[in-house]
């Protein structure tokens, strides 16, 4: 699994707030460079520094969302087939979720899923097969070896979206309750 690594986060926004053509950038900086990225935002008065983010705090929510969203589909009973939680995994692996790890392997996958406290997980090679027959990319993948199976077809794609809406749920109750504390 590689997450961000050594790396902060930060979010910086224009300080006239009340101009309409107002942005927000979220920016990953080397650790070693963030005293002199700092030192050049003090130069331009109009930027200041919102949030600042480390790895752990990513990871750490990152976490939450992701045992949130894969309890959800085994609640809902959309993780029917132990092939299931490869299409958790390539969706993760094509960047559809901002700052989420990638898995370079099916174990190293299965073993964050351990790490998050999941039992009866698929084993590596159900993984490994069915990624390797996944072409093309999210949301359009298709399965040659399904044989023209659309229902089939739809399902698999399915279960990503339904991991996709259930992770993005997850992440703005995360949010909202940050929100609600800070």
């Amino acid at each position: 699994m590689v997450f961000p690594g050594n790396k902060a986060l930060y979010t910086f926004t224009d300080l006239t707030k009340h101009r309409k053509n107002m942005k927000t950038v979220v920016l990953q900086i080397e650790d070693s460079s963030v005293e002199n990225f700092k030192a050049l935002i003090h130069l331009c008065p109009s930027i200041e520094i919102v949030e600042e983010y480390s790895e752990l705090e990513v990871r750490k929510d990152f976490d939450i969302c992701m045992t949130e969203a894969t309890k959800t589909l085994r609640d809902n009973k959309v993780l029917r087939k132990p092939s299931d939680y490869a299409y958790i995994m390539q969706v993760i692996n094509e960047k559809q979720i901002a700052y989420a790890p990638y898995f370079l392997t099916p174990d190293a996958f299965l073993d964050y899923l351990k790490d998050l406290g999941f039992k009866n997980i698929p084993g590596r090679t159900t993984i490994y097969d069915t990624k390797n027959g996944i072409k093309g990319e999210y949301p359009k993948w298709t399965f040659p070896f399904l044989h023209a199976d659309d229902i089939e077809t739809l399902r698999r794609n399915n279960v990503a979206r339904q991991f996709l809406s259930a992770y993005f749920k997850a992440q703005r109750r995360l949010s909202d309750r940050i929100s609600d504390n800070g």
